[in-house]
């Protein structure tokens, strides 16, 4: 089907039962269907599986999914190829490339685990470095950018990336790509409390060494810099946050407000620029990845941290959820975009401004804004809907074609 027109029973749930492994064992030749062990603690069932393929959000084209990737395409076209990994790396090329000593390079199994040990404890003999496999110019997007908590109580320690970030929002500003941005804006007062208060502790709120909360008068401000347009404010793509993962802020109703203005726009790829790395960067990238099913870009100088983790965060996220980029890297692969049509943008802008707080149960998920709500039904033609997963509108689906143009000419410019 088209992007974005496929109902709950989309192509890849039609290509999933057609591949579902059969009662009996599987072919000894067979690498997709492998024997199973279906138990309390093992395997899924049936019925669970169909229960996650229309429930699960991190789940291409179930109905509360932004995303249908069509994956299975690629399953069975590359499932049989070598993966792109590089080998495994000797207990003596890893160590060193982490820096950790190895105390005992003898290679001893514990219960079926070879192990070596390193000053910091026992580690599997053999390592692999994993890595994003897919490339932004594999298949058309659906872009957008999210400038994380870029305040002016932060201005002393991240301040320095506001030259790259603000590159960064020209670039999507003159495609009419939405620029999203959040401010943390918890204050000792608040009675926001939790376990993140807790872990920070309650101590050094009167030194201002306290990292939970926000000091200044206008601490909580977006620097001026950076700072979103009247623009983007009136369309709603600002997320007051008091959590690290922007997808955890939510209306009165218990409802993602990030998520839901990603569904209004038909997003399927988040690109995170800001603060801090270890923190709200990490755990936005995670469950943008692991429970939103976006595909996940993370831009290594134009994040920062005011802790040594800077790194090591970004080598976490590389190895596991996020494609890892520089600036230009970016900016260069935006400048190949043609921007959108300027009545696009504005019924895209429209569209997310119309996501409001509500009960979609009471009033309807049409009204409330969501597209379709949670459970992707059909929207009005009234609201410029269009029935589909996660409701896309005519802007999402015009993106899309963009977008579509987009890789095609890349792809052409490439052969040639």
């Amino acid at each position: 089907p088209p992007p974005g027109r496929a109902t709950w029973l989309s192509y890849t749930h039609m290509l999933l039962l057609l591949l579902s492994p059969p009662s009996h064992a599987a072919a000894k030749d067979d690498w997709l269907h492998l024997p199973q062990t279906v138990a309390p603690t093992g395997d899924y069932t049936a019925a669970e599986r169909e229960r996650l393929r229309a429930s699960d959000p991190g789940v291409d084209g179930s109905p509360t999914s932004i995303v249908d990737s069509h994956f299975v395409r690629d399953l069975l076209a590359n499932g049989a190829k070598p993966a792109p990994f590089a080998p495994a790396m000797e207990p003596e090329e890893w160590s060193e490339a982490v820096g950790v000593k190895l105390t005992d390079a003898k290679v001893r199994t514990i219960h079926g685990a070879d192990i070596v040990a390193t000053e910091a404890g026992l580690q599997p003999a053999l390592q692999t470095e994993y890595f994003a496999a897919w490339e932004l110019e594999d298949r058309p997007r659906r872009i957008c950018l999210l400038t994380m908590d870029m305040t002016e109580d932060y201005r002393p320690y991240v301040g320095y990336l506001n030259d790259n970030i603000a590159a960064l929002q020209s670039s999507f500003r003159s495609k009419g790509l939405p620029v999203f941005t959040s401010n943390w804006i918890r204050r000792p007062d608040d009675g926001l409390y939790g376990a993140l208060d807790r872990f920070y502790g309650s101590a050094g709120v009167r030194s201002r060494e306290n990292p939970t909360y926000i000091y200044l008068e206008n601490g909580t401000l977006p620097m001026k810099e950076i700072a979103p347009t009247g623009e983007e404010i009136a369309a709603g793509l600002t997320i007051k946050s008091s959590h690290l993962s922007k997808f955890a802020d939510v209306d009165s109703h218990g409802r993602s407000t990030f998520l839901l203005k990603l569904r209004a726009l038909g997003v399927d790829t988040l690109v995170i620029v800001g603060a801090w790395s270890e923190d709200c960067v990490a755990a936005t990238a995670f469950d943008a990845v692991d429970k939103y099913n976006l595909d996940t870009v993370v831009v290594e100088d134009a994040i920062g941290t005011a802790t040594p983790t800077h790194f090591p965060a970004i080598e976490v996220m590389r190895a596991a959820v996020a494609k890892v980029v520089s600036t230009a890297q970016l900016v260069a692969y935006m400048d190949k975009l043609p921007p959108l049509a300027p009545e696009v943008r504005s019924q895209a802008l429209l569209r997310a401004a119309a996501v409001r707080d509500c009960d979609p149960a009471a009033a309807g998920s049409a009204r409330c804004g969501e597209g379709g709500g949670e459970g992707g039904e059909e929207a009005t033609e009234e609201s410029g809907m269009v029935t589909g997963v996660a409701g896309e509108t005519a802007a999402a689906v015009a993106m899309a074609t963009a977008a579509e143009t987009a890789t095609a000419t890349a792809t052409a410019t490439k052969a040639t």
